[in-house]
């Protein structure tokens, strides 16, 4: 059998890894999300920080001539002393297009080269050359996911002549996400750790320390029933006092009982009392001599409510007849069994039969209390006066 230690031990580790697990998966959902935002936000600050930079270096209308495209006097078409320094100031990859083409650009083909000539997705053109809004979100380009942004160029008549581009590698994103991710993971588990390390000690401390102790002095006294134990001192919750409060006032009666049982062998061998080697009657396990007539008869005059077990019909016993005799011992009153069986803590048909065996015995007189339905109730009652009850 697993011990205490063990099972909570498990218990707190199944604890922490679902624990683990469901925050990990909420923070997967919110960071996610957040990363996404924060991707798409970083996108369009750069691609009005691109836009800003290129009204200032180079002033003037966007138009075309022919296949080429203009800013001002500026031709923009393989340009890449524009789009190099944005992508270095940003971290961005750029891409200036001449209606869908690209003309200048930072995004590389497949053989490493600019992928000038290259067209935009359908999406892309769907929102911004067609409909003339500006895209955020992922773009399909050249073949990779970015989180991108586009927005139309105008000419001097406002007509949609080609789109200017920022965007960051998926890459990005998913350092972003799985970045955070793994460093708030790697603070959530070092708490957990030092949570658990925190609760495993609380539960040696307060629980399993102290049913060791109680483990260890029971075993002293099976194996050495003779001897004095000293009562445990354990604190803890509530429930671990009350078990130590009950084991030492068991220890307490056990060690009454070992003393009335040794104290007539003692006083003999000192020579202080010729008792004989046989229980005190105040002993809770005494017994008296049997009478030398036959069949279950009181002692003397009842003079003692103790009977010798022999003495007994079969299925009574010494020890609850003594508290049934003891009973209210001092009162001349009337009473039931259902008030002794709550009192001695027995059935109420145990009760009746000791009460029965004690009303055939002359010890106690019955009378019948008829009420105005049912069966009449037994009721019993002493029918000596004065006589000492013993215990």
């Amino acid at each position: 059998m697993n011990s205490i230690r063990r099972q909570l031990s498990l218990l707190l580790i199944g604890f922490m890894v679902i624990l683990t697990i469901a925050l990990v998966t909420a923070m997967v959902w919110q960071i996610r999300d957040k990363a996404v935002v924060a991707a798409v936000e970083k996108a369009k600050s750069d691609l009005n920080t691109f836009e800003a930079i290129l009204d200032l270096k180079y002033p003037g209308q966007w138009h075309v001539d022919g296949n080429i495209l203009y800013k001002g006097n500026t031709r923009i078409n393989e340009n890449d002393e524009i789009v190099d320094y944005i992508s270095r100031l940003t971290g961005d990859t750029c891409t200036i297009f001449l209606v869908d083409k690209r003309v200048a650009t930072t995004v590389r083909a497949v053989g490493g080269q600019r992928a000038i000539g290259t067209a935009a997705s359908d999406v892309v053109k769907q929102v911004v050359l067609r409909n003339g809004g500006v895209y955020t979100g992922e773009a399909d380009v050249v073949g990779e996911i970015y989180q991108a942004a586009y927005k139309p160029i105008r000419d001097g008549n406002s007509n949609i002549i080609g789109m200017i581009y920022v965007g960051a590698p998926h890459e990005f994103y998913r350092q972003l996400l799985y970045g955070t991710l793994k460093n708030l993971s790697f603070v959530i588990v070092c708490l957990i750790v030092l949570f658990s390390v925190a609760i495993r000690f609380y539960v040696e401390l307060k629980i399993v320390r102290p049913l060791r102790e109680l483990t260890r002095d029971t075993q002293q006294i099976s194996a050495r029933p003779m001897q004095s134990v000293n009562p445990v001192t354990a604190s803890g919750p509530s429930e671990i006092r009350e078990l130590v409060k009950a084991f030492n006032q068991m220890v307490k009666n056990f060690s009454d009982l070992r003393q009335q049982i040794l104290t007539p062998y003692v006083q003999k061998a000192a020579g202080k009392s010729e008792i004989s080697p046989v229980m005190d009657k105040k002993s809770p396990l005494a017994v008296e001599t049997p009478p030398s007539s036959d069949g279950p008869v009181p002692v003397e005059g009842y003079q003692s409510d103790k009977y010798q077990q022999s003495m007994l019909p079969k299925g009574l016993n010494q020890v609850t007849l003594n508290q049934v005799i003891n009973f209210r011992a001092h009162e001349d009153a009337y009473f039931t069994a259902e008030e002794v069986s709550e009192q001695i803590k027995v059935t109420r048909v145990t009760a009746m039969r000791y009460l029965d065996f004690l009303v055939d015995q002359g010890y106690l007189e019955l009378d019948l209390r008829y009420g105005s339905v049912g069966r009449p109730v037994k009721i019993y009652k002493r029918k000596l006066k004065g006589v000492s009850q013993g215990n």
